[in-house]
């Protein structure tokens, strides 16, 4: 079974629904936490053979700490007679989905320069080729000027 960050201890090993399965604790039906202050997340279950074949973190939610667990019981139309409890790993609540105040983006290949440069010159990195140093105070007197207008 593939998981995206996610650890499973117990698993449907047959009689379960082929099909994909998406709850959110404490709003859907038969989807469960022992988390005293998670709220939020959404999981995606798939099921092909009958069995559990990947779980997905679709929405980390907020609130969560790792070792706190999700549980979907056969009821939740995933089938089977055992349920499925999937243990929270680190990796859940840091994905790029994230609303802990993080965000994933992508940057225009023409600012990437721009950026890494400018945060070398805030370490304090010296750059001794005199094209990058122009490069870097250019992008700074830009970045100065826009903020003034």
């Amino acid at each position: 079974m593939t998981s995206n960050g996610l650890t499973t201890r117990t698993t449907i090993a047959s009689g379960a629904t082929n099909g994909t399965y998406t709850g959110t604790p404490g709003e859907t039906t038969n989807y469960t936490t022992n988390s005293a202050n998670g709220t939020g997340a959404s999981i995606t279950v798939t099921v092909a053979g009958n069995a559990v074949t990947n779980v997905e973190v679709v929405s980390a939610g907020s609130g969560y700490v790792a070792g706190e667990t999700i549980m979907v019981s056969p009821g939740s139309g995933i089938g089977g007679n055992t349920n499925l409890i999937i243990t929270i790993g680190a990796n859940d609540l840091y994905s790029g989905n994230t609303t802990r105040g993080s965000r994933n983006f992508e940057l225009h290949p023409s600012e990437e320069n721009i950026l890494i440069m400018s945060i070398l010159g805030l370490a304090g990195v010296q750059i001794k080729d005199p094209g990058l140093v122009s490069l870097t105070s250019q992008a700074l007197q830009s970045q100065a000027t826009l903020k003034s207008q």
